[in-house]
């Protein structure tokens, strides 16, 4: 597999997007607070875009995944790689966390214990753990008992050296 390296613009400028993200969550959680309601789900499509045109020069696109009506407690963005959408290996011409495997990022923001979690995610599709059993690399990238080897938590954005 190919490593991807930004420079320190580069590198801010996925920060910055990924802020973007975190901030329109960050709002509905105050509206939350303010109103007692259960948040509804924020625009994203800017977000998606944006994030989209940066990570296209690299190959990847993303799709964003805030919930079903109202937020979910762990909105994610799911990364694909665009060469091999359609191919089997993620669900259709568009990247989603329906099948295969795909970079995983989610922000739990529950309960004030904000974090931020990053693992290589697999098919939540019924039939989906069956399909990506027959990828070579599946016993390298996931563990006998079902988890991510691949699997980090964070409590902010900044970069770790």
């Amino acid at each position: 597999m190919k490593t991807i390296e930004w420079n320190e613009e580069q590198r801010k400028a996925f920060q910055d997007l990924l802020r973007e993200f975190v901030a329109s969550i960050d709002a509905k959680m105050q509206e939350e607070k303010q109103t007692g309601k259960i948040p509804k789900i924020p625009k994203y499509g800017s977000c998606q875009n944006g994030l989209n045109r940066f990570l296209a020069p690299w190959g990847y696109a993303c799709k964003i995944s805030l919930g079903s009506g109202n937020l979910s407690k762990k909105p994610s963005i799911a990364f694909c790689r665009q060469d091999i959408l359609g191919e089997g290996f993620v669900n259709g011409e568009k990247p989603t966390p329906k099948k295969g495997f795909y970079l995983w990022f989610a922000y739990y923001w529950r309960n004030d214990a904000e974090k931020f979690y990053l693992c290589i995610g697999r098919s939540i599709e019924e039939n989906g753990e069956k399909e990506c059993q027959k990828c070579l690399a599946y016993d390298k990238i996931i563990d006998p008992n079902g988890d991510t080897y691949y699997q980090e938590s964070y409590d902010d954005l900044k970069s770790r050296s």
